[in-house]
């Protein structure tokens, strides 16, 4: 674990073929929008134990198409605008 705090949009870009992501226990206060755009291979996200308070948003989770596991606990989620789960 280390001491992240942000998260920009090109933090991911070339890891196309990624399908797991821990970043857990860190101090992530913010992601930028479209983070995750590349990652259509990705199934298992975890943020939990981070600073996180606005997570959902369309342009955030785009692109998540294989989304199977997003874990947020410990975090301090408080909106969650315009999300549907389906």
């Amino acid at each position: 674990h280390n001491s992240l705090e942000i998260i920009d949009k090109k933090s991911f870009e070339n890891l196309i073929n990624l399908d797991q992501l821990d970043l857990s226990s860190n101090f992530i206060y913010q992601i930028d929008d479209y983070s995750f755009f590349n990652l259509k291979k990705l199934k298992r996200l975890n943020l939990e134990m981070n600073l996180l308070r606005n997570f959902f948003n369309y342009e955030l989770l785009n692109g998540l198409d294989s989304i199977k596991f997003l874990e947020l606990s410990e975090d301090y989620i408080l909106t969650s605008k315009n999300l549907r789960f389906i």
